[in-house]
């Protein structure tokens, strides 16, 4: 409520990044719920069945703040946000049970959190994992960062518009999320992230090689940026949900770390993209 109303684009920002910290445990926690109900090929299906929730963002948020943008004002976007937080605390409030058993319950105590986290950095599986995740990832940020200086500044097209390309781009992400829900427990790990790290790798060539020799266009873009990202639609719950089948206990803080060296991973990658010529593809 508080963006909505905000008259700076610093206060904004600081909004933003209080909004940031809360928002972003809605994803750690649920992946941690999922790893106390479920193990294995399952948990890694099941986070794709979440990763297909997340991806519903992507899908649906351009294409309505894009409308919105063109017809209303900006600031109706957080009051529609300010909505849907009242009905997720009405959800948390009224249906989320408890599912970490007894046995699994650690206190919070500063020197064992430490302790847990240096045994996670030092496995090297688990920071395998954990990194393909941050540079999945940050295909998928740089891609919604960069895609609208591209399409409305370089090639014409109205906020709208563009909406309903990031519409098409985010529904290739979320079909990328489903194929994870439903091959985790009808193929190999391995043969099912080797598959999406091709279908990645393919749109990532047609990127380069367009805007190398012939120059932005809509359409490369699209075809490009629907490759890779159903490519890092697979891979990224994959990813998540095989860290965690690592442990059995301190998931929330295993999935924590997954998070972080992902958003760090992001936010290198989004630094290194604001220095780049925004025009180009």
């Amino acid at each position: 409520m508080a963006c909505g109303l905000a008259q700076n684009v610093s206060f904004l920002i600081a909004l933003r990044f209080i909004q940031g910290i809360a928002g972003c445990t809605g994803l750690v926690v649920t992946f941690a719920i999922a790893a106390d109900c479920f193990r294995g090929a399952k948990l890694i299906s099941v986070s794709g069945l979440l990763g297909v929730a997340w991806g519903l963002a992507p899908v649906l948020a351009p294409a309505a703040g894009g409308i919105i943008v063109q017809y209303v004002s900006w600031r109706m976007i957080f009051f529609g946000i300010a909505v849907l937080a009242g009905i997720v605390g009405l959800i948390l409030l009224f249906f989320l049970p408890e599912t970490l058993a007894v046995s699994n319950r650690s206190p919070i105590r500063l020197r064992e959190t430490l302790s847990t986290i240096g045994g996670g950095l030092r496995n090297t599986r688990f920071m395998s994992y954990a990194l393909v995740f941050a540079l999945a990832g940050s295909v998928q940020i740089v891609f919604g960062v960069a895609a609208p200086f591209l399409y409305q500044e370089r090639l014409g097209f109205s906020p709208a518009a563009y909406g309903l390309i990031a519409l098409l781009v985010g529904a290739a992400n979320l079909m990328g999320e489903v194929a994870c829900s439903a091959l985790a427990q009808r193929i190999t790990s391995r043969n099912l992230c080797f598959g999406a790290w091709s279908v990645l790798a393919v749109g990532a060539v047609i990127m380069g090689l367009s805007g190398t020799f012939l120059g932005p266009g809509s359409f490369a873009i699209t075809i490009a940026g629907c490759l890779s990202l159903a490519g890092c639609g697979t891979l990224c719950p994959a990813m998540y949900g095989m860290g965690l089948g690592l442990f059995s206990r301190n998931l929330g803080l295993m999935g924590g770390m997954i998070s972080a060296i992902c958003y760090l991973g992001i936010s290198a990658s989004t630094a290194v993209v604001a220095h780049l010529p925004q025009n180009t593809q």
